[in-house]
């Protein structure tokens, strides 16, 4: 059966509504032609009719002869077959035509699709290009930055790694390490966080950074040693204190040239030979005390001497060194010039172990041996103490047989002489010097007030000759020589 034409009547508002609209042309219909579209129980075509209802399908083999057979869900439920006496779908009239005629369209802009603007969240809003917006570190090359992702945007670092040297990437900025506590002093820059000089370690104390490097000063007045005969400087970075001419600095003490070592006579300041030692010059004979005390027993001359070598006083400087001491009747006090090549013409003087200086007691070697003394042991050596001398005051052997312990042999008190009696016999004893005398020096005073002076108290603390047997108060002590047991100090004699 063919279907009749029908007429149209298009009003201008369906010509409007067609134009405002290309849902035809973006989004035709589907079509229902396929063995699976003709039984997937859809109208996929829109025409009212569903799988082999649809005369699209009708042709296909799932739909010819039996309606039901090639049906995927077996046959069709009853109230979906057509009566038995309706007309074949094959006798429908053909579906009307419902296409809209080819019309001139008004050339219109398309239509806008998108949905009305809403307002954006802050935190999702996107960020403005113009200000800094990125998607990937190119987008930052322009400022010379990074892109945040996170943030979608450029930032200055994100790590240390993109900040400059010495820099750190604090909150996406690069900021200066900082050192605490500040460097200064031994340092002059904070690298990482720790002090140092230039690019060095810091300096160790006493030096100090300057300009990136470690030096002793920076100016004159930073070397100024205090000393009063020196040029202080400051020559890259190092301190240089020279000694002015015509001057001697020795220890720490400043001499003008000539003069002489105020604890060696034999010694000058001579800048021309050296500027920072004394120089030896010939002059007379220095006389000082041993530093320990001993009893009478030294082993003779070779014993004696090797004592004063031993326990010379510092500050002093000779290589002729003797026991001032009579030993035996050919070496006495006066033999020394003439045994031992002591300047007999030249001055002798006191040396003060304390102070360091000398005191000039004698003119001579004569001048001393003549009984009379300018200036006591005490005076010019500091030394308040006994002395061996085992000499009269003349500088000879006290006794052939005594008073010099047996030629400085022995420290014994003698045959059958008990300690603290007085008994006849040759005891073992050694005349004594006293400090304070400047008359008879060489040999204690037999004088009672003499020995209360000078401090002989009492007589078994110095075994006097004539000692009584219950060691008696100071009025009654007599004699005038010590016991070898001692102890007593040397004198000893040097000379360059």
């Amino acid at each position: 059966m063919n279907a009749k034409p029908r007429a149209y009547i298009v009003s201008p508002l369906l010509i409007l509504a067609l134009a405002c609209s290309d849902a035809s042309q973006k989004f035709p219909p589907k079509a229902e032609n396929t063995p699976e579209q003709c039984q997937d129980k859809q109208d996929n075509d829109g025409d009212g009719f569903t799988d082999c209802d649809d005369q699209d399908c009708q042709a296909l083999p799932v739909c010819k002869g039996n309606k039901d057979a090639g049906r995927k869900d077996g046959p069709a439920p009853p109230d979906m077959k057509p009566p038995a006496d309706g007309p074949a779908k094959a006798d429908l009239p053909p579906k009307p035509d419902l296409s809209p005629p080819d019309l001139p369209l008004p050339d219109l802009p398309p239509p806008d699709l998108q949905p009305p603007d809403a307002p954006i969240p802050p935190d999702q809003a996107v960020p403005d290009k113009a200000v800094g917006w990125c998607a990937a570190d190119k987008d930052c090359a322009a400022t010379k930055q990074v892109c945040d992702l996170q943030q979608s945007k450029c930032v200055d670092c994100l790590l240390d790694t993109h900040c400059p040297y010495n820099h750190q990437c604090k909150a996406n900025k690069c900021v200066p390490w900082t050192c605490t506590p500040p460097c200064g002093g031994t340092s002059d820059t904070c690298i990482k966080g720790i002090c140092k000089c230039g690019s060095a370690p810091a300096c160790t104390p006493p030096k100090k950074c300057a300009g990136g490097a470690c030096v002793e000063c920076t100016s004159n007045a930073e070397c100024d040693d205090g000393i009063t005969c020196t040029n202080d400087s400051c020559t890259g970075g190092k301190c240089a204190n020279t000694i002015q001419a015509l001057h001697c600095l020795i220890g720490k003490s400043c001499f003008k040239a000539g003069a002489a070592n105020p604890g060696n006579p034999c010694q000058k300041c001579d800048p021309a030979i050296s500027s920072s030692a004394w120089t030896s010059v010939p002059c007379g004979t220095t006389v000082y005390v041993a530093t320990k005390s001993n009893s009478g027993k030294y082993g003779g001359r070779p014993g004696l001497d090797t004592f004063c070598k031993t326990n010379m006083p510092a500050g002093l400087s000779c290589t002729k060194i003797h026991a001032l001491i009579s030993v035996t009747a050919v070496d006495e006090i006066r033999d020394m010039p003439s045994n031992y090549k002591y300047k007999s013409g030249s001055p002798l003087y006191w040396y003060n172990a304390t102070t360091k200086k000398v005191t000039k007691f004698a003119n001579s070697w004569a001048d001393m041996l003549d009984g009379t003394i300018a200036v006591s042991r005490l005076a010019g050596t500091g030394s308040n103490t006994y002395v061996w001398t085992g000499s009269s005051h003349a500088g000879a052997l006290a006794n052939a047989t005594r008073y010099h312990c047996y030629n400085w042999s022995t420290d014994q008190r003698g045959p059958s002489w008990p300690f603290g009696k007085s008994v006849s016999g040759t005891p073992y004893s050694g005349y004594g010097g006293m400090p304070t005398a400047t008359k008879h020096w060489l040999i204690t005073s037999s004088s009672l007030a003499n020995k209360k002076k000078y401090g002989v108290t009492k007589c078994c603390a110095y075994a006097s000759y004539s000692c009584p047997s219950s060691c008696p108060a100071d009025s009654t002590v007599t004699g005038d020589i010590l016991m070898c047991k001692g102890p007593a100090y040397l004198m000893c004699a040097c000379e360059m």
